[in-house]
This record gives structure tokens, C-alpha cells and sequence, in this order.
């Protein structure tokens, strides 16, 4: 993995943060946004004015509190809005985008997405240990479409 790609980072954060989430609960993390986008506010402002500011560090923060907050109000509308933003943009910028998929596929996509995130949390809230839960799912172990034989073993000791 390198350390300079903001999408690596970003699935990092994102897997991170569901446990963050779970540990410090969804408040906790929503104010944490709050405070980081303050920070990066003052941190832009002293930019702007020519004094010392460490933007990216800002940026960084932000980015890795959105990514916990974010699931938590709709991957898939949050998807839907920044496409809708980024199309009204192009419009504006009268660009000539390449075109990009049916938004009938697009919706299909992000339905099964929030399933599969469904199906996720359902394994691991019903698991005996939930970071081995995460585990098995990070290593891409079949998750059972029910029932509760499907946790992880309990462990032994």
C-alpha cells in the first residue's frame, strides 16, 4: 500500500472507522467531524492570509472523520449527491465528459452495495467477537444470508 494514495487511505479509514464507530459510538464521531472541520476552516482562513497553516494535515483529518460519518447517513444518497454536484459542475465548466455508467446500472450498483454493507454488520453485530468477524470478512470469507450459525467459532480458553 502506498502512503501517498488518498483512495487507499480512504478505504483504510473507512474500515477503521466502523470500529471507531462501534467503540465510540456515532455522536462521538459525528462531533469529531464537527471539531475537524473547524480546524480546517482556521487552517484555510490562515492559508488564504498568508500565514502558516497545515492544510493537508486539515484535509487528512476531515477526510478520515467523513469516511466513519458517512455510512452512517447513506452511501449510497451521499453517492448520489456528489454525482449530482459534479454533473451540475461539469455543466457549468461546459465540459465534455466521458460518459459514465446508466444511472439505472449506478443505482443497481449502490443497492447491492448497502446489502452487502447490511449483510456485513449483521455478521459481526451476531458475532462472538467482532474483530474476528471483521477479519474474516476483510479476508473475504462467504457471509451466510442468515441464520446465527454463522459467527465466527467462539474462542477456545
Amino acid at each position: 500500500m502506498t502512503r501517498t494514495s488518498i483512495s487507499a487511505a480512504r478505504e483504510r479509514a473507512a474500515a477503521i472507522g466502523r470500529i471507531a464507530v462501534r467503540q465510540w459510538g456515532e455522536t462521538a464521531q459525528r462531533a469529531q467531524l464537527v471539531e475537524e472541520l473547524g480546524e480546517l476552516i482556521v487552517a484555510l482562513s490562515h492559508h488564504a492570509r498568508g500565514r502558516p497553516a497545515n492544510v493537508a494535515e486539515e484535509l487528512g483529518d476531515v477526510l478520515t472523520c467523513l469516511e466513519q460519518v458517512i455510512p452512517l447517513h447513506g452511501v449510497e444518497g451521499v453517492a448520489l449527491s456528489m454525482h449530482a454536484k459534479l454533473d451540475r459542475l461539469a455543466s457549468r465548466l461546459q465540459l465534455d465528459e466521458e460518459p459514465r455508467a446508466d444511472d439505472a446500472l449506478a443505482a443497481a450498483i449502490a443497492r447491492a452495495e448497502k446489502a452487502e454493507r447490511a449483510r456485513c454488520l449483521w455478521f459481526i453485530e451476531r458475532a462472538d467477537d467482532p474483530e474476528d468477524a471483521i477479519e474474516a470478512i476483510q479476508k473475504g470469507t462467504p457471509i451466510p444470508d442468515d441464520g446465527d450459525d454463522c459467527a465466527p467459532a467462539p474462542r477456545e480458553g
